[in-house]
């Protein structure tokens, strides 16, 4: 029996999707409590103004049952905000951990003990913070007097329940910037206090009101030097040569069969960079039958047929993830296998067909 892995990778062989993506993410709130400096949303550098909403539970509830009958296997609970604001996100992670999913949380994990221990539900918390004491917290988050202490106890908490029963795991996501990029050896003596699987150092995402912030490449080169001297210390990963590794060449996205997103607004898409994949909005149809409809089987063939980094559609593409590409070359290198086991190939039969 073929597992659900190869179920997807055998629906892009016939081109058609067979069962639903590994991974959804949902984004339940635009509602936040730290006004980030770096954030593309809540920087106070950023004069749009934010309407403050919430995806309400009883869409949330029918998008999961849909997730179930489509075979997903992981939720990722985030939003342009902060999680633990959704007015019912313990009645949430309840119901996802009801129906088995692998639970991951985005946070800044600055709420109350009573939210925390409904975070402790989760399989894994992703964790921002980027700042190694209070008074570089308070100048890069820009939360409260007590945002710092209060992360700190919950990040306390939160570790030494990991230590007992091997769960949540605990990921802190270090968003690199011209504020912070020198910090990096004293923030990682201090993160070692606690118990976390990995630090993802991640590059800002620029925006022309936040481009002050963000690292020229004689900074990235001097990070990336520092980064050398801890390298033996502490398990990470380093997205900032991600735009430099020119080693990983994509030209087909395989992305549509594995991965889907929704957003606050309901607006359902396979990934979050770019806008010419949405597929569908939840408060109008189901995640299934968007899933399923023709708009996203377009998508998926002209991801596979269609994809070149010059042309419009794609040009966003050129900034993907480092992993998202290493992840298509994974899954590339198993698209060939099955395509041998399986003897003819249904990609260039489909391909001839096209034609």
């Amino acid at each position: 029996m073929l597992n659900n892995d190869k179920l997807r990778i055998l629906g892009i062989i016939k081109n058609k999707a067979i069962i639903g993506p590994k991974t959804l993410d949902i984004l339940i709130t635009s509602q936040c409590n730290l006004n980030c400096l770096f954030c593309t949303i809540h920087s106070p550098y950023n004069s749009e103004k934010i309407k403050k909403e919430h995806l309400p539970f009883t869409i949330l509830k029918k998008v999961i049952d849909d997730a179930y009958k489509l075979k997903v296997e992981n939720i990722t609970l985030s939003g342009d905000g902060e999680p633990g604001l959704h007015p019912e996100i313990c009645k949430i992670i309840d119901y996802i951990k009801k129906k088995k999913f692998f639970l991951n949380i985005n946070t800044n994990l600055v709420f109350s003990k009573d939210i925390l221990k409904c975070f402790l539900k989760a399989d894994k918390l992703s964790i921002n913070l980027s700042a190694y004491d209070e008074k570089t917290y308070s100048h890069i988050h820009r939360g409260n007097s007590f945002s710092f202490s209060q992360l700190i106890n919950n990040l306390k908490i939160a570790s030494e329940i990991y230590k007992k029963r091997g769960k949540p795991s605990i990921v802190i996501v270090y968003v690199v910037n011209s504020l912070n990029y020198k910090h990096i050896l004293k923030f990682v003596k201090f993160i070692k206090n606690f118990h976390i699987s990995h630090i993802d150092f991640n590059p800002l995402e620029v925006r022309p009101f936040i481009k002050r912030f963000a690292l020229s490449k004689r900074k990235i080169i001097n990070f990336c030097k520092l980064i050398n001297k801890v390298k033996n210390e502490i398990n990470f990963y380093n997205n900032l040569i991600e735009q430099e590794d020119l080693s990983i060449s994509i030209n087909k996205c395989y992305i549509p069969f594995f991965h889907s997103r929704i957003e606050v607004n309901g607006t359902v898409a396979f990934c979050c960079k770019n806008e010419n994949l949405i597929i569908g909005n939840v408060y109008k149809d189901s995640f299934l039958n968007i899933w399923k409809s023709k708009r996203a089987e377009e998508i998926r063939k002209s991801a596979i047929f269609e994809f070149d980094l010059s042309k419009r559609k794609w040009k966003v593409c050129q900034s993907c993830e480092r992993y998202l590409k290493e992840r298509n070359l994974l899954i590339q290198k198993e698209v060939e296998f099955l395509m041998n086991k399986y003897g003819k190939s249904f990609i260039e039969v489909n391909r001839n067909q096209k034609r």
